[in-house]
Parts: C-alpha cells; sequence; structure tokens
C-alpha cells in the first residue's frame, strides 16, 4: 500500500465517519489486527488498523472506534483464530457478523482493484505497509485469498482491513436500499 502499488498514502487524514471493522488474528496467534474501513466527511475511503499481539485489548480498542465512529458491522471469522473472541464481543454486548472463507477471499480483489485506481487513503501504517510490501495471492477453487501462510511478514493487518473495505461497501450498499422509515 505504499505510493508505488496504489492507494493514496497520507500523513493525516480524517477519521471515517461510518465504517465496519474487521477482527483478524494470524494463523500463529502471533498479531491480532481491527481493520477499519469507511468513508469520511470528506467522502474519502480511509483504511486504518490497529495490531498487536494477544486479544486482551481488542474489546477495549473496538469500544474507543465505536465512540468515535458510527460502526456499521463488526465481523470475524467464527472458525479462524479470532473466535476466542466471541465470548467477550458478546459479553461486551458488542454484536458481530460471521465471516466465510468467501468473505476472506471476497476482500482480496477489492483492495488490488481500489489500490489500483487510488480507491481509498490510507496512513502509511508500518504494520499494513509491511504486510502489503511481501503480500501474495492463492487460489483456493476459484477463490483468491491472501496467502498469509506463505508470508515472511504477518499478514493480519492486511487481511483485516481488506476484509472490512469489503464488508462496508456490501454494507454501506445495502444501507442505501433500505426504504426511510416512517415518521408519519
Amino acid at each position: 500500500l505504499d505510493a508505488d502499488k496504489g492507494g493514496r498514502r497520507k500523513a493525516s487524514a480524517a477519521a471515517p465517519t461510518r465504517a465496519c471493522a474487521v477482527i483478524y488474528t494470524q494463523p500463529d496467534r502471533s498479531l491480532t489486527s481491527l481493520g477499519i474501513a469507511g468513508v469520511n466527511d470528506s467522502g474519502e475511503v480511509v483504511l486504518l488498523h490497529h495490531s498487536a499481539p494477544g486479544e486482551a485489548w481488542v474489546i477495549d480498542r473496538l469500544n474507543a472506534v465505536r465512540g468515535n465512529v458510527k460502526v456499521l458491522e463488526v465481523a470475524l471469522h467464527p472458525s479462524g483464530q479470532a473466535k476466542t473472541l466471541i465470548p467477550s464481543l458478546t459479553a461486551a454486548g458488542i454484536e458481530h457478523h460471521p465471516l466465510t472463507v468467501s468473505d476472506l477471499a471476497a476482500g482480496c480483489s477489492p483492495l488490488i482493484t481500489k489500490a489500483a485506481t487510488d480507491g481509498f487513503v490510507h496512513l502509511g501504517q508500518a504494520e499494513l505497509d509491511a504486510a502489503a510490501a511481501v503480500a501474495r495471492t492463492r487460489y483456493s477453487g476459484e477463490m483468491q485469498l491472501w496467502d498469509v501462510a506463505g508470508a515472511s511478514v504477518p499478514l493480519a493487518p492486511l487481511v483485516a482491513v481488506s476484509t472490512a473495505l469489503y464488508r462496508f461497501d456490501l454494507v454501506a450498499a445495502e444501507a442505501l436500499k433500505d426504504p426511510p422509515p416512517d415518521i408519519f
């Protein structure tokens, strides 16, 4: 996600006002990432992440994000390593959407496409830049996925933000289809 690979790196950007959040834990459990993708008041699609070892920090960070951003959806793969957060999310009253492998695959291509067309902005966060620099894809049947197992650095930040971008595009489009409430 550097200047040579697409997207627009900015030193700063306004945070999204509406976003989706995806929690993804590296298969070896070395890193958990909270990926955020959404749109700010300027109409820019912004990608952000927070990554750290372990999972104890996730609920507090997610609540901090929810205090500043209208989070349309929190999602995680219930068969992946992040599944251990489900009881904590439930106890904290945070609804979560279960992701499938197809959802993870669906996040791969839109990020590649939008990077080529400068369809988002990012802040040049070190872990995300490192993941993007080495990321490769693989196929499982007809699905294109990030090759997490074959990467020399954790791809959790990239998986989290790319899946959040896919979910944001999907959820935001669905929200536009909802008829306005009948208030009269």
